[in-house]
This record gives structure tokens, C-alpha cells and sequence, in this order.
């Protein structure tokens, strides 16, 4: 078998009785070991067998049949991995990271260190760059409001724009699937009122449906910066994450594995008769937000939750952005664990 250039790997089970002659069986593991040196020789050998197989030479000795199967699982893995070209992105902080680095530190400096959640408008300026937009309009007042709403389209989504306002389904601050002008004037107004205000500064939006994902930025005290890429069931489970985590900048090859690894896949490829999904832009806001998180380390917490992706693209529902002062600057040394 190691000489037929037919086998990846060849597995030998010790099968031990009576009638086995061990050290005999050990030797002829061995002896054929410089057949084939390229290929991988396992060696399952239970119980007091083990420690007595372990000086072999040339042969990797496992206590299990499973323990040994999961390490080439592992090792081919790996080969896949390595097998797939590093596009080497840029670190350096370009123009637009300047800028973007420049705009938060004077945004902090001018609230006094105090943390800030970004209200849409300010989202906008800083993500925009990034090519992350949040879909729909703001408005202020009924009148407002239902201008934009027409010139959106019905249905839409109306939502109170206030990133500090929390709990906004839970208030009665979020309305979906509205169809009429005169009820998003209601909504406004309900809204101004639960608020205790006079006008408020509205969300609206275009009812979208499609896949929901999720891409967020969390700060690790130890690792620093961490891409979260997160989608909805699509298979069973233990074959695709719930959850991927990157270390930012992200590589497209890093992005397009995070995607496939997801329990959405199987619905983004058509699996069971649903409609195929573009998954370019999906991995491009993998990577920008990686990018964004190397640029900027004033942003603490960014949240793009849901994102939905659909035949006609993907569209960031609801975006929520934290600015503050970071605990330590980015050197640009390469990334260690702290002490």
C-alpha cells in the first residue's frame, strides 16, 4: 500500500489476542516503514501496547482509532490552508485611514473623552469611506418623514434614529411594513410622544427581505481588535459555525472562508431550491470592517446587525457605532498577547 502511489495515508490497527505476536507485528510496522516515505504510517496500538509502539521509527503511534483519524483530519486541513496564496494586504495607514483616524480623534476631543454612540448622519461620514452605508433615510418630523417615505416607496420600516435610545422595539419606537403616508405621520408623532419630545429624528427605510447576517468589531483586552461574522441556521448543527471570529487586517481568502463556514452557507448557495446570493459584497464588508478596526482605533464597539442579503444585494438594516479613547494607541508592532 505505501508503494502503490494509490494512498493518501494507510492507518495500521493492532488487533491483540492470544495469538498475536506483538513485537512482531511492531516490527514489521517498521520495517516497512522506508517503503513510501512520503506517506503518512498511523499506528493504532490500545492499552499497554502504546507505550511499548511509541519508539518506532517513521511511525506516528495512537492510543484510538478516532484519535488517529482526527489527526489526519486535522493535518489535511491544514495542507488546504497553506495550500491557498496570502494576498498580503497593506497595514500602513492610508489616506483614507488618516482621515477617518484624524475626524474621530477631534470627534472625542471635542465631547472630553466622554465615550459616543454616532448618530446616523456622523455614521455616515466615518463608514462611508469604507464603502458601509446604512440603508434608508433620517427625517425629523411627520411632515418630513412621510416626504421621504414616498420618495422610498411603500412599504417601509420607520424606527426613532436616536442611537441612545434603548429598547426601541420594546417602546413601541420601531414600526414595520407601513403603507401609508398618514401612517408614517402617526408614527412620528407617537413616537415625539413616548419621548417626551417635540420633534424626533426618524429612520426610513425600505422594507428588505433576504438572508440576515450579521459583522461586528469587538475589542479583545488581549487580542485587540476582532472581526465577528455571524449568520442564521442552515444546516445541522456541528457542520457550520454559528459564529467566525478574524484577526483584522482581512485577507478575501480569510473573508470568503469565514462566509462558507457559516450555518447561513447552504441558503446563500441555493441549497434546498432558495435563490443564489451574490457573496462578494458580503465578504467586502468583512474586510472593510476589518480595515476599519487597524485604521481607527477609536472605535470601540461597531454593530452592522442585521444585514440582509438578497438577489438585488446586501443591505445594512441597523448600524450602531461607539467612539471612545482607546486604552492603548496602535504602535503598529505586530500583534502579541499582553501580559
Amino acid at each position: 500500500m505505501l508503494d502503490s502511489g494509490e494512498a493518501d495515508a494507510v492507518v495500521v490497527l493492532l488487533v491483540a489476542n492470544r495469538l498475536t505476536d506483538r513485537d512482531a507485528l511492531f516490527a514489521a510496522v517498521a520495517q516497512a516503514r522506508p517503503s513510501g516515505a512520503d506517506v503518512p504510517l498511523l499506528l493504532v496500538a490500545p492499552g499497554a501496547a502504546f507505550d511499548t509502539a511509541r519508539g518506532l521509527s517513521g511511525v506516528t503511534v495512537y492510543r484510538t482509532t478516532d484519535a488517529a483519524i482526527g489527526a489526519l483530519g486535522r493535518a489535511m486541513r491544514y495542507a488546504a490552508w497553506r495550500r491557498v496564496p496570502p494576498d498580503r494586504p497593506e497595514v500602513e495607514l492610508g489616506t483614507r485611514g488618516v482621515h477617518a483616524r484624524t475626524w474621530v480623534r477631534s470627534r472625542v476631543a471635542a465631547n472630553k473623552g466622554e465615550p459616543e454612540w454616532l448618530a446616523p448622519s456622523a455614521q455616515a461620514e466615518l463608514l462611508g469611506p469604507y464603502g458601509i452605508s446604512l440603508v434608508g433615510r433620517a427625517a425629523t418630523g411627520p411632515d418630513e418623514a412621510e416626504a421621504v417615505a414616498a420618495e422610498i416607496g411603500y412599504p417601509v420600516a420607520v424606527k426613532v434614529a436616536d442611537p441612545t435610545v434603548l429598547h426601541k422595539s420594546d417602546r413601541g419606537l420601531v414600526r414595520i411594513d407601513v403603507r401609508t403616508g398618514s401612517d408614517v405621520a402617526d408614527a412620528s408623532r407617537r413616537f415625539a410622544e413616548e419621548l417626551g419630545r417635540d420633534r424626533v429624528e426618524m429612520l426610513v427605510q425600505p422594507l428588505v427581505l433576504g438572508h440576515l447576517a450579521s459583522v461586528s468589531l469587538v475589542r479583545d483586552p488581549q487580542l485587540g481588535p476582532l472581526v465577528r461574522v455571524a449568520g442564521g441556521p442552515g444546516g445541522p448543527v456541528g457542520t457550520w459555525a454559528e459564529e467566525v471570529l478574524l484577526l483584522p487586517p482581512v485577507e478575501a481568502a480569510d473573508a470568503a472562508r469565514a462566509v462558507r463556514a457559516l450555518r447561513l452557507w447552504p441558503q446563500l448557495v441555493g441549497d434546498h431550491g432558495l435563490e443564489t446570493v451574490d457573496l462578494a459584497p458580503l465578504e467586502a464588508l468583512v474586510m472593510s470592517v476589518g480595515r476599519l478596526a487597524v485604521d481607527v482605533p477609536h472605535v470601540a464597539d461597531l454593530s452592522l446587525e442585521p444585514v440582509v442579503l438578497n438577489a438585488h444585494g446586501l443591505f445594512c438594516v441597523d448600524v450602531k457605532v461607539r467612539i471612545a479613547e482607546p486604552p492603548e494607541l496602535d504602535a503598529g508592532i505586530p500583534r502579541r498577547l499582553r501580559s
